[in-house]
């Protein structure tokens, strides 16, 4: 693709002088997504080289260009020591935005080495906390709904949902994507309803929440990833 070679120019002519240790393409592109801008990490222990600050403290990457030859560039800077803490942050988007990559450059093999799997245990503690936060959400929309607080219901439902939407890459041992991910990602898992895509999700309701939530419950318990006596905890409160 003509990108593709354009991207390969850009980091040949700007990046690779700078003698990083790696360098990755992330974001939307990794996804197939081809009519968005650019983004670029590069990994180096020492990033102040790629640095500009300014008197106010603010600091941005701007040696190089935002435009080359038709495309918009976006790059970020990491050290080592701030990727292995984003790769830990296993509850927020981080793990997922590094390990969804594409390698342009990794000298020693040392990126692939940082990039693992959740454990086991960490991600089933994750997976009860979630499914208790979910149940919680459902329980509270429903009580919204019968005192016809729209608005709550709405609120509840959405939260429902999104937490859902993390047990469902949990289940099937995935990291947790940015929430803009969350939804159109879902056909990439192993593990999905073909019900769930953005059409159905567009219309929430209590229903739908409590499908979803039925369809969780069976599969985790099918991966042993809670227990029943799991679930009567949550289910008794």
């Amino acid at each position: 693709m003509a990108d593709d070679k354009i991207i390969k120019e850009f980091v040949k002519t700007y990046l690779k002088k700078d003698s990083p240790e790696v360098i990755l393409l992330t974001g939307s592109r990794t996804f197939g997504i081809n009519d968005s801008d650019v983004d670029l990490c590069v990994v180096n222990r020492d990033p102040k080289k790629y640095l500009r600050k300014y008197p106010s403290g603010f600091t941005a990457v701007e040696k190089y260009p935002k435009y080359f030859k038709g495309l918009e560039f976006e790059v970020e800077v990491v050290t080592w020591q701030h990727l292995n803490k984003y790769l830990k942050s296993f509850t927020t988007f981080h793990p997922f935005h590094y390990s969804n990559v594409k390698i342009l450059l990794d000298k020693n093999g040392r990126y692939k080495k940082n990039i693992k799997k959740m454990p086991i245990k960490i991600r089933k503690a994750f997976i009860f906390d979630f499914f208790e936060d979910a149940y919680d959400d459902l329980n509270n929309a429903k009580k919204a709904n019968w005192r016809k607080y729209g608005a709550t219901e709405k609120i509840h439902l959405h939260k429902a949902l999104d937490t859902s939407l993390n047990l469902l890459y949990l289940m099937n041992d995935q990291f947790i994507p940015a929430i803009k991910w969350k939804i159109f990602l879902l056909k990439t898992l192993k593990t999905i309803h073909k019900k769930f895509n953005e059409k159905y999700f567009t219309k929430l309701d209590i229903k739908k929440i409590e499908f979803i939530f039925g369809y969780l419950r069976v599969n985790l318990l099918k991966k042993n990833l809670i227990t029943k006596k799991e679930l009567a905890v949550i289910f008794d409160q």
